[in-house]
């Protein structure tokens, strides 16, 4: 037994003194096995900037004087750029998906997108007036918006004035065919031209050349004269009834070519050096979505509205469907050519590129 003791009383110290051996390591890491100075070699070459502050830079790590934020290394690739550069390696470059283009001179537009609304056009639209005085004894077309085409019936008048100038026209045709064999030539000639003034003033009236004809023929004088219209378009104003008495001049209709329209664009003062007479313009009107039509540039107003800021642009559109309606909304695109201000193509970068 005693043997034994002496065993363990020898054993137990050497154990626990390789143990504590064994961990100096661990306990103490400055005095590992690793060699001296590598992780110290290493972060004393990096410089420290702050994200936020790239103006500063320090050879340790410290807060920013100006945030506080932590510093960071600076990227080894960032090393010799400038401000406004930026080094990635290539493996960033292939995942950021970076392209390079050459910056070049090219002819550019700039796309202007305006509202407005479609109107009559204003040198399309004609009267129908009273060719003479008279009364209206009957109205073909009674209401506004109604179309008509161009010789369509539109008033019957009876007038005093016909009936006078239809005897007028008669007396003149019986003195020329009285005349006819005179031996004087001035006297036949000046039957001749009453006659072709009698039919004259009937046409100025309004009579037919074919009802004239048949009235010299042997028909019977016309009480009335039908007025027809001039054009094809749409009453946009009524101004007259059945019965009414009306004088030489006066107008009793006014159309609309529905084939000619306007659209009054508004612009802002920042677009107006972009917009000349006789551009072209995309005209899209959400009453009749998926179909595009184009217009012109005729007019610019010389003034600013004051409470809108904006101008009067006047486009003119020609719509042979007649499925335009005055009224209707309108939204307009116009490409303006980039013109610089030396006159010269300018240079250019894709849409994409500035950030």
């Amino acid at each position: 037994m005693s043997k034994i003791k002496n065993i363990i009383s020898f054993t137990l110290p050497g154990l626990v003194l390789g143990f504590l051996v064994a961990r100096c390591g661990t306990i103490f890491p400055e005095h590992s096995s690793h060699p001296p100075g590598t992780e110290e070699a290493a972060s004393a070459d990096n410089v420290w900037t702050c994200s936020m502050h790239p103006q500063f830079q320090f050879p340790e790590q410290t807060p920013c004087p100006i945030c506080g934020m932590e510093l960071i290394p600076i990227d080894p690739f960032a090393e010799g750029l400038g401000d406004r550069q930026i080094g990635v390696s290539a493996e960033a470059a292939a995942l950021a998906e970076i392209q390079t283009v050459k910056v070049e001179r090219r002819e550019v537009n700039r796309e202007l997108r305006l509202m407005g609304k479609l109107a009559w056009d204003e040198s399309n639209l004609s009267s129908l007036t009273a060719w003479t005085g008279g009364r209206i004894d009957r109205m073909h077309i009674t209401t506004t918006g109604e179309k008509v085409i161009s010789g369509q019936a539109m008033v019957d008048i009876w007038s005093p004035e016909l009936n006078s100038a239809q005897q007028e026209l008669l007396e003149a045709e019986a003195t020329a065919k009285r005349m006819a064999n005179a031996p004087n030539d001035s006297l036949r000639r000046t039957a001749e031209a009453t006659l072709e003034a009698g039919r004259y003033k009937l046409e100025q009236l309004g009579m037919d050349p074919d009802a004239i004809t048949k009235l010299l023929a042997g028909g019977s004088p016309a009480n009335h004269i039908t007025l027809r219209a001039a054009s094809t378009g749409v009453v946009v104003e009524r101004l007259t009834a059945e019965g009414e008495w009306v004088t030489k001049g006066q107008p009793l209709f006014r159309l609309a070519n529905s084939q000619a329209l306007w659209v009054l664009l508004e612009a802002h003062e920042s677009e107006l050096a972009w917009l000349e007479l006789g551009q072209s313009v995309s005209l899209r009107v959400e009453a009749i979505p998926g179909k595009a039509y184009i217009g012109t540039i005729i007019f610019i107003a010389p003034v600013l509205d004051p409470l809108s800021r904006t101008v009067e642009v006047r486009v003119s559109v020609s719509e042979q469907e007649s499925v335009l309606k005055p009224g209707m909304f309108v939204r307009a695109v116009v490409n303006a050519p980039y013109n610089s201000a030396d006159g010269n193509i300018p240079l250019t970068i894709p849409v994409t590129a500035p950030l």
